[in-house]
């Protein structure tokens, strides 16, 4: 599977608080990550990475993708989806369209998007200020807690490729985001917060300066 570049997406325009996702491509009938290269540099595409897989992971993802379907499994962006309209019930209806838009999209990959939305939430229905582009990801839970998320070297190689100064992520990502930063020489200001309430904090100091 190739990881690949996609743009940090501001959900609701004018809010400055960008979502991090990773866009993966999957090839099943190349031997290794050599091939995979070649087949990307052909087409002009430069890889953030490219992870090896197998039969049992393809299996896993394909059994994840069944009982979700069959409602055996939690959905977590349904879940993501819950969380995220108990700590946006009082926005605006366009703010909440645009919310829906996105939760109801084919494809979202997962729920590290539910910090996103909460605090893109807030600062369109003016309940928070922000004037800074800000990279953010982190999943939430009902308590308003921050839950940590996967792919982040990817999240802050976009980010950094994108020009964003500030990025917001899961404390619990706190030490993998240090060395990350520091294996590819990043400048981009990392905060971590463990709740919602942390995460509004970061951007009010952000908004300071």
């Amino acid at each position: 599977m190739a990881l690949l570049y996609q743009p940090p997406e501001e959900i609701i325009e004018g809010t400055n608080i960008y979502l991090l996702g990773v866009n993966s491509v999957e090839f099943s009938l190349t031997k290794n990550k050599l091939d995979v290269s070649k087949i990307l540099e052909r087409q002009h595409v430069k890889p953030l990475a490219i992870v090896e897989g197998d039969n049992k992971d393809r299996y896993a993802s394909k059994n994840r993708q069944l009982l979700s379907w069959l409602h055996l499994k939690e959905d977590t962006t349904e879940q993501m989806k819950k969380n995220v309209s108990y700590y946006l019930n009082q926005t605006d209806q366009k703010t909440n369209q645009k919310i829906d838009a996105f939760l109801n999209r084919e494809r979202i990959g997962g729920d590290s998007g539910g910090l996103a939305l909460v605090l893109s939430g807030k600062v369109k229905n003016g309940d928070l200020q922000n004037e800074h582009p800000i990279a953010i990801t982190g999943s939430i839970d009902k308590n308003g807690d921050v839950k940590p998320i996967g792919a982040l070297k990817e999240k802050i190689q976009i980010a950094s490729i994108s020009g964003i100064s500030y990025m917001i992520i899961p404390s619990e990502n706190k030490k993998e985001a240090i060395k990350i930063r520091k294996a590819i020489n990043s400048n981009i200001q990392i905060f971590d917060v463990a709740t919602i309430d942390e995460a509004i904090d970061v951007v009010e100091k952000i908004n300071e300066k």
